[in-house]
């Protein structure tokens, strides 16, 4: 596979054609929830997962998630891969009356390059001028310009990704669910509104033990480092917030990639 790819309900289209109509739900009002997928040795890793995650989220804003997950399903089986190098897709399905089942679904398919650098040196990352709104509870919709705008902000200042906070405490990046090692234990932040995370349910399938808790600033001085886990990177460490350097966890974060890898090879 080169270049990007597109698929419209469950077909492969040229870049022009992938379009959704002027009455769908994401035209009208932004209605839509996507998933991100990595490719691995030629299939998805934990696609049931995102499926499962992308079909409740339709079902708890009372629309059919029945019709949604077929339209995500069609366009996921046209979405092949090269099993010799990762790839990357963000699946969207949006509300849409005039399409036959009610839904359509939008694919963009395109090779990753899993960023070397990132593992090697770590993120850098940049508090977000704005507080987390708690909006995981969506799902993970297409409404998440809250989100754009905070990893633009920190893209132009020079850093990897945003880093969202809520009342005195870290919640999760713009783009990552959150790990922090302290005590030799892993963590990841208990706040209410964070969208539930696929790669960090992975983890804890396959074996790792992660605590809840909140994490201040005084805590934050205090950890033995963080670790940002997402679909793509896998696990990424950091190395420095607002331009404070923070301890490294290369290695540790290797460790959670190879997990992953491994459950992903288990499920074969």
């Amino acid at each position: 596979m080169s270049g990007t790819r597109f698929l419209l309900d469950g077909r492969a289209v040229a870049a022009a054609d992938a379009v959704l109509g002027a009455e769908t739900g994401l035209v009208r009002s932004g209605e839509g929830w996507f998933e991100t997928l990595r490719g691995e040795q030629g299939r998805w890793m934990f696609e049931g997962e995102h499926l499962a995650r992308m079909s409740a989220s339709v079902a708890a804003a009372g629309l059919d998630a029945g019709a949604a997950l077929q339209a995500a399903r069609a366009t996921l089986l046209a979405a092949s891969i090269d099993a010799a190098r990762p790839a990357r897709l963000r699946l969207l399905v949006t509300p849409s009356p005039g399409a036959e089942e009610g839904w359509q679904a939008l694919g963009e398919l395109a090779d990753y390059a899993p960023p070397a650098s990132h593992y090697r040196s770590g993120l850098a990352l940049r508090s977000a001028a704005s507080e987390h709104p708690g909006m995981g509870l969506l799902g993970k919709s297409a409404s998440y310009h809250w989100s754009q705008f905070a990893q633009r902000e920190a893209e132009r200042a020079g850093a990897d990704e945003a880093l969202f906070w809520r009342q005195g405490a870290v919640v999760e990046g713009a783009r990552s669910t959150l790990l922090w090692r302290e005590g030799s234990r892993w963590w990841t932040p208990d706040a209410v509104g964070l969208l539930a995370s696929v790669t960090l349910a992975a983890l804890e399938a396959g074996g790792l033990e992660v605590a809840r808790g909140s994490l201040d600033g005084s805590r934050l001085a205090a950890c033995e480092g963080l670790v940002l886990v997402s679909a793509l990177r896998l696990a990424a460490p950091v190395r420095s917030l607002d331009g404070a350097a923070l301890p490294l966890l290369a290695d540790e974060a290797a460790a959670l990639r190879a997990l992953l890898l491994a459950q992903h090879e288990r499920s074969r």
